[in-house]
């Protein structure tokens, strides 16, 4: 197909099922991607109203609930290695997180924290 940019692939996919009426599995076939490909392409444009990939990365769900504890447990003891700032968190709160979850979360909320002892 030549130099096709993933935004033009995208949207000459969503234009093939919405304009031209083809099936999804149709234009999939005519763009060389897998139909699984195309059905969830139409389904996010469905979904929010364009075509452009989803954020990768950046979620802190599992800590964000656990925000205040983990300040209170950062400002009482600031020497605190990540490791036991993780041990901590899994002990008060029964989540099973890891260093580089902390570190994120912590930075994330402005603290810089060492990682060894």
């Amino acid at each position: 197909m030549g130099n096709v940019t993933s935004m033009d692939l995208r949207s000459r996919i969503v234009q093939a099922v919405e304009v031209e009426g083809m099936s999804r599995r149709g234009a999939a076939e005519r763009f060389m991607v897998c139909p699984s490909t195309a059905i969830k392409l139409l389904k996010h444009k469905e979904t929010t109203g364009g075509v452009a990939p989803k954020k990768i990365g950046g979620r802190l769900h599992n800590l964000e609930p656990h925000r205040d504890m983990l300040r209170a447990i950062v400002e009482e003891t600031p020497d605190m290695t990540l490791e036991r700032i993780a041990n901590e968190v899994v002990r008060a709160a029964a989540l099973r997180v890891g260093k580089s979850s902390v570190d994120r979360m912590l930075k994330h909320m402005g603290f810089r924290i060492k990682k060894k002892a």
